[in-house]
């Protein structure tokens, strides 16, 4: 049900602006976890619907970021950069977690590089 509105309201607005528009995964929301972010991607049409892909939420959730983005390289349209600190509840600004943290982020922008990213990059 979930994923039938996240698709009209995707179609509505493409159709009314030519505007595409991603979904955002983010912790206690109604996708948060990657099995929840694999549901919804498989429930929506992969023309519609793309993945504004949270590193710091995703981490925070269970995944591997960096497996993630191949994973999910085709739906993946818009990216918010951020850090986990797992000593830490809360997200972190882009590189300003743990070593480990900054390692990820560096596998991360290179995957950025060799899969031609077309999308936007921010870091939140």
């Amino acid at each position: 049900m979930f994923a039938r509105g996240v698709e009209l309201v995707a179609r509505k607005v493409r159709e009314e602006t030519g505007v595409r528009c991603v979904f955002h995964h983010h912790c206690a929301g109604f996708v948060e976890t990657p099995s929840e972010v694999d549901r919804l991607l498989a429930l929506t049409d992969p023309e519609l619907v793309g993945l504004c892909f949270d590193t710091g939420h995703y981490t925070f959730s269970g995944g591997d970021a960096v497996e993630a983005a191949r994973k999910y390289a085709q739906r993946i349209w818009h990216v918010h950069f951020k850090d986990h600190d797992p000593a830490s509840p809360t997200n972190l600004a882009c590189m300003a977690g743990t070593t480990s943290s900054r390692s990820r982020m560096g596998s991360f922008a290179s995957w950025q590089r060799q899969c031609g990213f077309p999308g936007c990059a921010q870091g939140v």
